[in-house]
């Protein structure tokens, strides 16, 4: 499948590792709020939550993930729970090359998993995590440019309307 001509990714189900069957519900969720949050960005292509789910439960290679839904980036994750904390690993990979262009673990007491879903999105759009030159540099400033995958979106308190996320 040719890739689109803007910035794509995939958002993979998130692994629940805790062997608590109770937390798949917070492993989609992660990656079900963060698909949505993706989509309100009109600047990027994300394919479709039941598209990425079709990959739940099984060992993937991010090159044939790449290949099957035509996408430049694929974001992976897992969850674990202890007591009333919560960790959770995002990585965002290139899919030609399987290159980290960035990765983040997340330690949040699990009442706290709204904001850490929050976290995760703001870090892979406005952390010029998705095709930024060695990777994370660092938080966008308001308005700056963000070079996402060979697209440029801007950090949205300076946007257009048409460009800001819906």
């Amino acid at each position: 499948m040719p890739l689109p001509d803007k910035p794509s990714v995939a958002v993979l189900p998130f692994t629940n590792m805790s062997g608590d069957p109770v937390q798949e519900v917070f492993s989609d969720g992660i990656a079900e709020d963060i698909i949505t949050a993706l989509s309100r960005y009109p600047s990027l292509f994300v394919i479709a939550r039941n598209s990425c789910f079709t990959y739940k439960g099984r060992s993937v290679d991010v090159k044939k993930v790449g290949r099957e839904l035509g996408v430049r980036y694929v974001l992976e994750g897992s969850l674990r729970k202890a007591s009333n904390r919560i960790r959770v690993t995002a990585q965002l990979v290139e899919a030609e090359t399987g290159k980290h262009v960035w990765a983040e673990r997340y330690d949040r007491d699990l009442a706290d998993i709204f904001a850490l879903q929050d976290d995760i999105t703001e870090a892979v759009t406005l952390r010029r995590g998705i095709g930024a030159p060695g990777g994370c540099a660092g938080r966008g400033r308001c308005g700056s440019p963000l070079n996402f995958g060979g697209g440029v979106v801007k950090a949205p308190c300076q946007v257009s309307a048409c460009e800001r996320p819906q």
